[in-house]
């Protein structure tokens, strides 16, 4: 019974908290994650993360990891975290299936008695609010993308690449932008889904790419896209036609750091130098040289 009640709960926090700006969220979770990286206050961070979670719906992107960060910090000061929250986090967890990191949160989860049975029923529950019908349209195109490279056929890879853009496109304008939320990361036949791959390979046309990066910051705002990813997108395009281009830093060159940190707040990522900071830390925490 508490698990549906709570199950209940988070839905219903989750309904009361659309139509918010995700950039503004991007935003509040990089102050946090830079005054707990960068000036060395934990505490502030951690006060800084529940201000922005009772507003926002929680994401939790690839390298600060803000939630579980939040979830982190909660532990070691000894804060009262609800089981709301915990589920929260199963919930932001289930798209990568990753069991390395339930694993992390075992001592967590079992003081609230949150045991793998639990866990397990969270994670079907996840699974079957899946939107299948549009996780296939995403699965057919990886498949046609993948097979027209293959090919090695410029006719064909230009007509499957046009035809992925329209699916695309019309996803877009309906607003069922296929995030990890509403897909996951892998298929019915648990092959992966890379949305950012797929997307990169629509940046081939003139008129793709600039349809792309006009309404794809649209997605970045309602918290489906990550900021990085069209970021690396757009750079990686501009700086295949001039290496000294790069709107946001993430490829190419620069010259002037200052206009490309006001670029890359205005999508919501952090600065250059918080960037690179992550990126370090990451690597040490996962023992790459």
């Amino acid at each position: 019974m508490k698990f549906f009640f709570i199950i209940f709960i988070l839905l219903f926090n989750i309904s009361c908290r659309t139509n918010l700006d995700y950039i503004v969220y991007h935003q509040s979770v990089n102050d946090a994650d830079s005054l707990y990286r960068m000036a060395n206050k934990p505490k502030k961070a951690y006060k800084k993360y529940r201000r922005t979670f009772r507003k926002y719906e929680p994401r939790n992107y690839s390298r600060i990891h803000e939630y579980q960060q939040y979830i982190q910090l909660g532990e070691k000061f000894n804060k009262r975290i609800k089981d709301k929250e915990l589920f929260e986090l199963i919930y932001l967890l289930a798209p990568n299936n990753d069991v390395g990191l339930f694993v992390a949160f075992e001592q967590v989860f079992q003081k609230h008695g949150i045991d793998s049975i639990i866990i397990s029923e969270i994670m079907n529950d996840w699974e079957q609010n899946i939107d299948k019908e549009l996780r296939d349209s995403i699965s057919n195109a990886i498949y046609r993308d993948q097979n027209s490279i293959k090919e090695n056929n410029e006719f064909l890879r230009k007509k499957v690449v046009e035809k992925n853009f329209l699916l695309f496109k019309n996803l877009m304008e309906n607003n069922r932008f296929p995030s990890e939320e509403k897909v996951g990361m892998r298929d019915g036949s648990d092959n992966s889904l890379s949305i950012h791959a797929l997307i990169l390979n629509l940046f081939i046309e003139d008129h793709q790419f600039d349809y792309l990066r006009e309404n794809l910051p649209r997605f970045i705002k309602s918290g489906d896209f990550s900021p990085y990813d069209y970021a690396f997108l757009v750079d990686l395009k501009i700086s295949g036609i001039d290496q000294n281009s790069s709107f946001y830093g993430t490829s190419g060159n620069y010259t002037d750091t200052v206009k490309v940190n006001l670029k890359r707040k205005s999508i919501g990522l952090p600065s250059i130098f918080h960037a690179d900071l992550i990126r370090k830390n990451v690597m040490v925490e996962n023992d790459i040289d």
